[in-house]
């Protein structure tokens, strides 16, 4: 879960954009490396892609608990 945020300020910051904080403050682009800034984004794709098939995956075991096995685990998650 760290990749993401990591690799997303790294391609953001290498290919000369600034990012702006919320409009607390803004972090000023400090190199320009599109090739690595390329990467970074290869990077972040990946690991967004990755995040979501563990979410679906996460979501279906639930649901295979709940209507397969019948084993409580979906209820005990709700109830808590």
């Amino acid at each position: 879960m760290i990749l993401m945020p990591i690799s997303g300020f790294l391609m953001t910051i290498l290919s000369n954009h600034h990012i702006d904080f919320y409009g607390l403050f803004t972090i000023q682009s400090f190199a320009q490396d599109l090739q690595f800034a390329k990467i970074c984004k290869k990077i972040h794709q990946k690991a967004a892609l990755l995040f979501t098939a563990l979410i679906i995956l996460h979501i279906l075991a639930a649901f295979y608990h709940h209507f397969i096995r019948k084993d409580n685990v979906l209820k005990r998650m709700w109830n808590s």
